[in-house]
């Protein structure tokens, strides 16, 4: 399942309240915290603390912080998303994906492994496998210290601050 796929499959699961990982516990956040990508819609970025590797794979919580319409349009302020990689191969999956409110309750959850998928160079994907599976991280990428400044800075800069 691609990650716009996974959001539109976490916003139907809040919408009718369903979804599969009721129990499950937050993905780590911890920092710090890297750029993956930035659009009109949502700042992407990876929380770097929370690499983990096992053999050909690696994965790495990745944030998705909305921009003011964004959230109006889905109600949630960030989305938080387990990035999969099959390292050598190029490919990802999304797993676990987790919808909050701008006031950091938790609205839904979505959780299904999905099928591998080819990676788009270039992409804020791209990026994070490169970070997940090498440690590599573009010249001036570092971001704020926390989660909420990192989002705040976002939607300012939109507001043309």
């Amino acid at each position: 399942m691609r990650p716009s796929q996974s959001i539109f499959a976490l916003v139907v699961s809040a919408t009718l309240g369903v979804g599969g990982a009721e129990a499950q516990e937050r993905l780590p956040t911890t920092g710090p915290y890297y750029l993956m990508g930035v659009t009109d819609q949502a700042v992407t970025f990876v929380a770097g603390g929370t690499v983990t590797k096992s053999g050909d794979h690696a994965s790495v919580t990745v944030i998705a912080g909305s921009s003011r319409d964004k959230f109006i349009a889905t109600g949630f302020g960030r989305v938080d998303m387990l990035y999969e990689f099959n390292c050598p191969r190029g490919l990802m999956r999304t797993p676990l994906l987790m919808g909050y409110s701008p006031d950091d309750l938790r609205m839904a959850a979505h959780e299904d492994p999905g099928d591998w998928q080819a990676i788009t160079p270039n992409t804020p994907a791209s990026r994070a496998m490169a970070f997940a599976c090498e440690g590599t991280v573009a010249p001036g990428s570092e971001l704020p210290d926390t989660i909420d400044a990192v989002i705040q800075m976002y939607q300012l800069h939109l507001d043309g601050q």
